[in-house]
């Protein structure tokens, strides 16, 4: 047994237009807010429910002199100081300065800035 429905071509036309409308809409209030630091509608709603917490904003601790060339190792998310035994070792590393490194997120892997 099939069924059809038979509908007007404006009514078509209408419900097509209504659903890549809703769709548009729906799609625009999922997008990630411009800045990283607010959250998604969906991390918003995991975190009402208490399925989640929200990050806390870890305080910038950019010391150190911020201009020295340090070692960093991709692989491990850690940078050296030189002088260091892995300064420059490490396989996938590149080198860049502290301020950089610390501003990606990488630590050093003495738990000390280079001074």
């Amino acid at each position: 047994m099939r069924v059809h429905l038979r509908m007007p071509r404006r009514a078509t036309q209408l419900v097509i237009v209504s659903a890549a409308l809703f769709a548009a809409v729906l799609l625009w209030s999922i997008r990630p807010a411009g800045d990283p630091s607010h959250l998604t509608w969906f991390e918003n709603l995991l975190v009402e429910f208490g399925l989640a917490e929200v990050p806390q904003q870890r305080p910038s601790a950019h010391t150190g002199a911020p201009d020295i060339r340090v070692w960093v190792d991709v692989h491990t998310a850690l940078y050296y100081c030189p002088g260091s035994d892995l300064y420059g070792k490490t396989p996938g590393g590149h080198f860049s300065t502290q301020r950089a490194a610390q501003e990606d997120q990488f630590e050093p892997a003495t738990r000390a800035t280079c001074e």
